[in-house]
């Protein structure tokens, strides 16, 4: 029996499950930005909430973007 080319792609297309905020238990839309924090999936606002000291120490672990000094262009070069 064959298949038809209807039903083999009929997989791909599912939705995926629903995620529910671990602080609020509101579902996370597929759509809004998640945070997930030791394996539990906050809404961003909820995690800054719960976690703010979290949040500062990730900044800390993360380097710094060096950023090059924009050259100086002398005033005469200026066009008007």
């Amino acid at each position: 029996m064959k298949k038809s080319a209807k039903n083999s792609n009929s997989g791909s297309t599912t939705a995926t499950s629903p995620v529910w905020c671990a602080h609020c238990c509101i579902r996370i839309a597929p759509y809004d930005q998640r945070t997930v924090y030791q394996g539990k999936d906050y809404h961003t606002d909820c995690h800054v909430k719960l976690h703010p000291t979290a949040i500062q120490e990730e900044a800390k672990e993360r380097p710094k973007e060096e950023v090059a000094p924009r050259p100086l262009v002398p005033a005469a070069n200026l066009v008007h």
